[in-house]
């Protein structure tokens, strides 16, 4: 399901690229998301743990367990790294799985660093964050 989501976006944005060409590298890309991270938009404003203080007051007690699950994750990670090697481990399946867990976090890093603050932001990202929680659960 996921690589089908991401087919079918990275499909979206090719075919605008082809027939808009600039117009939709300017509009899109530029516009709609570099630009946001250095201007606010329309007063959306808050401070550097907007996000954070926002997954917080959702989330409360299962924001904590996602927190241990990460680095739960992070340690497994390392471990199967060093037990089958660096480069072995670049070409395990393994590689992908912990892709998939760990692929919020660059885009909720970015969010906390940009400088717009809107709260629907998080939305597509806490089914994320929570994913990880059933997948290890599920190992053990």
């Amino acid at each position: 399901m996921y690589i089908g989501i991401s087919f079918a976006a990275l499909s979206w944005l090719m075919i605008n690229l082809i027939v808009y060409k600039e117009a939709f590298m300017k509009a899109h890309i530029q516009d709609q998301l570099f630009k946001r991270i250095y201007v606010p938009i329309e007063l959306h404003f808050g401070g550097r743990l907007f996000y954070p203080e926002f997954l917080a007051q959702e989330l409360s007690f299962v924001l904590a367990l996602i927190v241990v699950a990460y680095i739960v994750i992070a340690w497994d990670m390392f471990k199967t790294a060093r037990s089958k090697g660096f480069l072995a481990f670049l070409q395990s399946q393994e590689l992908v799985q912990y892709f998939v867990l760990l692929s919020p976090l660059p885009f909720f890093a970015l969010l906390t660093y940009a400088k717009s603050k809107l709260w629907w932001y998080m939305i597509m990202l806490i089914p994320f964050f929570c994913t990880h929680h059933s997948v290890s659960s599920h190992e053990n």
